[in-house]
């Protein structure tokens, strides 16, 4: 788009994968809005949390590990499919430090605002 915003429009359609400019592409493997499709493509930048120092790398969809996810394609919060890190704030997302539920274990404060640079807390 001219406008320096990704064009997402793929992205509405399951079977094509959103390529922004210089990035690795994105599947998509349920329908979004186009706003949403852009909260899942920003929350592949922002990789990691940092508590008392430590930087941790956010766990993608599906990693979470035993007892953790399910076998659906997509987060049931979110939407991220499997191996893309959840939108920031959702309700599945596991914490990388605590291993709980990042939204409420308390390790972190809340994830960056929507116009704050990826990767800061």
């Amino acid at each position: 788009m001219s406008n320096g915003e990704p064009d997402v429009s793929a992205a509405h359609h399951p079977s094509r994968r959103y390529e922004p400019k210089g990035a690795e592409p994105v599947p998509i493997a349920t329908t979004v809005s186009e706003d949403w499709s852009r909260r899942i493509w920003a929350a592949q930048r922002d990789t990691t949390r940092t508590v008392d120092g430590a930087i941790y790398r956010r766990i993608p969809y599906g990693r979470e590990g035993r007892g953790w996810f399910s076998d659906a394609p997509t987060c049931g919060d979110c939407a991220a499919s499997r191996g893309q890190l959840h939108v920031p704030g959702c309700d599945l997302e596991r914490c990388p430090a605590c291993r709980g539920q990042m939204l409420s274990c308390g390790c972190f404060d809340a994830p960056p605002a929507d116009d704050q640079e990826p990767g800061y807390v």
